[in-house]
C-alpha cells in the first residue's frame, strides 16, 4: 500500500469505470486499503457510488466532498482505524451513510482471526441495498 501509493490504483479504477460506464452504473467497492481507495473513488473517479469498509486514513482526506453517495463501514474496535476516525467522517458529513460495528478491523473477511459474522451480514445487506438503490 505505501510503496504503490493511491495514484496508480486510482488511474486503474477510473480505466475500469470508463470500461463499465456503457454498460449502465458503476459502483465502487473496496476493504481496508481498498476501502481508503473506495473513498478517494467517490472524490476523483466517475462512478454512480461507493462503499468503503474500514478505509485506513478516510478521516485524513475529508476535503474535497464526494462527487456520488458514499457508504462507509467502520469497526468500533479497530486498531488500525480508530473509532474516532469514524466520528470525525461523522461530523464532516453528517447525512452520509456511516455505520459503526461491534468489531475489529477486517470484521467483514471470513478468513480473518477478527470476522464476525453478525456485522459482516448487517454490513453487506446495508451495503446491497445501498447498491440496488444508486445503481440498479
Amino acid at each position: 500500500m505505501q510503496e504503490v501509493g493511491n495514484e496508480t490504483p486510482l488511474a486503474d479504477i477510473q480505466a475500469a469505470a470508463d470500461a463499465l460506464k456503457p454498460g449502465g452504473k458503476v459502483g465502487a467497492i473496496g476493504f481496508c486499503w481498498g476501502g481508503q481507495l473506495a473513498w478517494l473513488t467517490s472524490k476523483s473517479v466517475d462512478v454512480d457510488c461507493s462503499v468503503g469498509y474500514y478505509g485506513v486514513a478516510v478521516h485524513q482526506t475529508l476535503e474535497p466532498a464526494p462527487n456520488c453517495p458514499v457508504m462507509l463501514h467502520f469497526a468500533d474496535n479497530d486498531a488500525f482505524v480508530p473509532k474516532e476516525a469514524a466520528d470525525e467522517v461523522r461530523a464532516v458529513y453528517p447525512e452520509m451513510a456511516i455505520y459503526s460495528y461491534q468489531a475489529n478491523h477486517g470484521f467483514n473477511c471470513d478468513r480473518r482471526d477478527d470476522y464476525d459474522e453478525a456485522s459482516a451480514k448487517q454490513a453487506m445487506t446495508r451495503t446491497l441495498e445501498f447498491f440496488a438503490e444508486n445503481i440498479g
